[in-house]
């Protein structure tokens, strides 16, 4: 089981939580019923609120335990080597194909989908001449990056102070065999625990290569 941490503020909460709730029920007992606030009916009342937040804590922290025990981590059944992949979204695109790790990676930009690919010298020095033929009266090198439209649906990223350049290709659909997937984002599965799980999925055959699930849990 995990049980959520402790702090300050859930202490106050939990104090807050006892003052309201039995102060009503005081007030509801004495004053409107004008009964003593004594007896095995009030007592008992007492003692379910009292325990009610930590009934609901052991509840939380044994789903948390039982489901990560289920499938939590991540599960490998087979690795390929590629050239590229598609994801929904991919953080660091530009740091892994210029590295050399991917040759492309595709991903998903509001209708269209984007296919990244790192620029060779050519490429660096068309994007530049026709950034200039586009904008004559600024200075390339005084530019941190610029984007020039090279074609119907090719763009380049240049960083000229580093001689970096990327071809961004507008496509219609996915073109990459492999698919790197979010599946669950924050789906609720039990009372303050949600669900996380990426796979990376082989499109044509709909094998699931690899999958990686992640769950989190709210407080009490």
């Amino acid at each position: 089981m995990r049980f959520y941490y402790p702090s300050i503020f859930s202490l106050i909460f939990i104090a807050l939580f006892y003052a309201v709730v039995l102060g009503t029920f005081w007030f509801i007992w004495v004053r409107i019923y004008k009964r003593k606030f004594s007896g095995p009916v009030a007592l008992s009342v007492v003692a379910l609120v009292l325990v009610l937040p930590w009934l609901e804590e052991f509840w939380i922290a044994w789903n948390f335990g039982q489901l990560c025990r289920k499938d939590a981590g991540i599960a490998i059944n087979r690795t390929v080597e590629v050239e590229g992949f598609y994801g929904d979204s991919v953080a660091g695109s530009l740091r892994l194909v210029k590295s050399g790790e991917y040759r492309f990676i595709e991903s998903r930009s509001n209708k269209w989908v984007h296919r990244l690919e790192f620029g060779d010298a050519n490429f660096l020095q068309q994007s530049i001449e026709r950034y200039q033929w586009e904008n004559s009266r600024k200075d390339v090198a005084k530019q941190d990056y610029f984007r020039v439209t090279l074609g119907i649906d090719i763009e380049a990223l240049v960083y000229p102070g580093k001689g970096d350049s990327w071809r961004i290709t507008k496509l219609d659909r996915p073109t990459a065999r492999y698919h790197y997937k979010r599946l669950n984002s924050h789906t609720p599965v039990a009372h303050q625990i949600t669900r996380f799980e990426d796979v990376v999925e082989d499109v044509q055959t709909g094998e699931i290569l690899g999958r990686y699930v992640n769950y989190y849990r709210g407080a009490y």
